[in-house]
């Protein structure tokens, strides 16, 4: 996934002889495993950051493109003619590491099949026609190569071209997680001391970290964080080191005097787990969405 969008939290085508040509090969029948799609894909890239986002909660706010930003499903989707935003339902996207840029994306889509796949077949079949699905690949401007693919009805994947072989695993009736309520996102990392970028930085004994957006009707929005730390005394220096933290990231030193860029939240424990729960304006929404992770 290349780049955090959540600083303090914590995510695809359709010969023979011209007597009697053989008859085509059909691609192979959908699996009925109930896995859910997200943790296929963490298998496939021993994912450990990611985030899950119901896009259609994200259409209203200005900043909702910065969520195509992560594993480059958004750019990828364009170079293709299709709207990250609008053609796009629901999307997941995980990688090992955050700021690498080996991150997949599995997109629910809006879009009729069909049209999914007439705009894949446009940009370029990557493969035979006897395929078990279409997939072409884009050039970002980055100069970063994507495989764009419908594994099945309804479920087109981004990743890496080199990951273009795996895909098939995908090729389930599974399903992504649903969110429920008015949540609009879901964040997640494991080791986030290491998984994560270098900003925020990370107690090395938090080992799991859990985060949700939810917005509300005036474009603001409610996060809710909660991380697991190794012991309830370790989790109370937690809260008190990731405060500090978010003190020192959202601070702008102008030497004078500091003036904070969101009001900072502040970090406490329960038990083994530090928690946190604090409401941001729209403009601070607008700022955590477009938020890089990076120096």
């Amino acid at each position: 996934m290349r780049r955090s969008a959540f600083a303090l939290a914590v995510t695809l085508s359709q010969v023979g002889c011209a007597v009697a040509p053989p008859p085509k090969k059909l691609p192979p029948p959908v699996k009925e495993t109930p896995e859910n799609a997200a943790e296929i894909a963490r298998d496939i890239v021993r994912g450990r950051a990611g985030a899950l986002f119901e896009v259609g909660r994200f259409r209203f706010h200005p900043s909702a493109s910065a969520i195509g930003r992560l594993a480059v499903w958004g750019p990828s989707l364009e170079k293709i003619g299709l709207d990250p935003l609008y053609d796009v339902d629901r999307a997941f996207v995980t990688s090992e590491y955050a700021l690498g840029d080996s991150g997949i994306a599995v997109l629910e889509m809006h879009r009729p099949d069909a049209e999914v796949a007439g705009a894949i077949s446009a940009a370029g079949l990557s493969s035979n026609p006897e395929a078990a699905f279409p997939a072409t690949h884009v050039t970002l401007k980055t100069g970063e190569t994507r495989v764009i693919a419908l594994v099945r009805p309804g479920l087109v994947v981004v990743a890496p071209t080199y990951q273009e072989g795996r895909l098939d695993v995908l090729r389930t009736r599974a399903r992504l997680p649903r969110i429920p309520g008015r949540t609009a996102a879901r964040f997640f990392a494991f080791e986030p001391s290491s998984s994560l970028g270098s900003m925020p930085r990370w107690p090395s004994t938090v080992y799991a970290a859990h985060a949700e957006l939810e917005f509300n009707d005036a474009g603001g929005a409610v996060i809710r964080f909660f991380a697991e730390s190794t012991s309830e005394k370790q989790a109370a220096a937690d809260a008190v080191a990731l405060t500090d933290e978010a003190h020192h990231l959202l601070a702008l030193d102008l030497g004078i005097f500091e003036m904070h860029l969101l009001d900072p939240p502040e970090f406490h424990a329960e038990g083994r787990r530090v928690m946190m729960q604090t409401g941001l304006l729209p403009g601070d929404v607008d700022w955590l969405l477009r938020f890089t992770g990076k120096p």
